[in-house]
């Protein structure tokens, strides 16, 4: 598994979450521990992101229907 951490641009075009690079369509699954995200891409690829605001990113995430790792049944 690929880990790579990054510095993310600051920009939101509706489909993108403030300050995250990613649009939900390039996100298959996440698992959320303490502060930090793992993200699973489409493309194979690992990203980590530790939002300034928990609560508004998980809700960016839930309202993309993408699925936590830990619900997935």
């Amino acid at each position: 598994m690929r880990r790579f951490l990054r510095k993310i641009r600051n920009h939101s075009d509706g489909n993108t979450y403030n300050g995250f690079e990613y649009k939900p369509n390039q996100i298959v699954r996440y698992l959320q521990a303490g502060y930090t995200y793992t993200i699973l891409l489409d493309n194979g690829g690992v990203v980590y992101y530790e939002p300034q605001d928990l609560g508004t990113f998980n809700k960016w995430l839930r309202s993309h229907r993408i699925p936590n790792l830990l619900r997935v049944g």
